[in-house]
């Protein structure tokens, strides 16, 4: 199972960026999506994916182990690690 939120509530009810729902319907995923807060289940995951180094410190303070946590662009080894706000 594959579960998206933020760390924040600020995008809490609204839907995907329109942007990111481009890509998607491009590449034939469903774009039916409400952002949300991340939960106490969340930091259970076995693995837990942050956007940049803020999002890496805040899930390391909510107890997520750091062997289960990544950056996004360390998939991607021609990129730098971290994605500016």
């Amino acid at each position: 199972r594959v579960t998206s939120a933020g760390t924040g509530h600020w995008h809490e009810g609204e839907p995907a960026d329109r942007r990111a729902g481009q890509v998607l319907r491009g590449h034939g995923y469903p774009t039916a999506h409400c952002a949300a807060q991340m939960n106490d289940d969340h930091p259970a995951a076995d693995l837990v994916v942050a956007l940049g180094r803020n999002h890496l410190r805040m899930l390391q303070h909510e107890g997520v182990p750091a062997e289960r946590l990544r950056l996004l662009r360390s998939f991607d080894p021609r990129s730098g690690a971290h994605v500016d706000d």
